[in-house]
This record gives C-alpha cells, structure tokens and sequence, in this order.
C-alpha cells in the first residue's frame, strides 16, 4: 500500500458517510486518476467498498460512493 492509498483510506475510515471520488480528491488534494487508481486497489484488497446512488433526481450517470469497510 503506497502513501495515496494510505491517505485515501484514511479520509474514509474519518468520513461517517460515503464519499464520490471527486469528494475523496479535493480532501486528499490529489489528482482525480491518483485517487481513481488508489480506490481501485483499496476496493481490489478489500478495504474499501463501492456503491451506486440507488435514487437519481436528475439524467446522466449515478454517482459512486466509496466507503472503508
């Protein structure tokens, strides 16, 4: 586990509610593909979970929360 994904695992764990990638990003001050890159190998080790918005208000995609576990 490098620092980013130690970082990002930590914001979570801190977090009481799932946070979007985009969220994780500006809190960790990193690049949105460091974050992506390091919630992938967090969610691949099982240490992280990943979920869909179950209820969208609006059309385009459904947000992705990311949670620790």
């Amino acid at each position: 586990m490098n620092k980013s994904d130690e970082l990002v695992l930590k914001i979570l764990k801190e977090s009481n509610k799932p946070l979007t990638r985009m969220e994780i990003a500006e809190k960790a001050n990193l690049a949105i593909t460091t974050t992506y890159d390091a919630l992938v190998r967090l969610v691949r080790e099982g240490l992280v979970r990943r979920t869909k918005e179950t209820q969208r208000k609006t059309r385009g995609r459904p947000k992705i929360y990311f949670e620790a576990i």
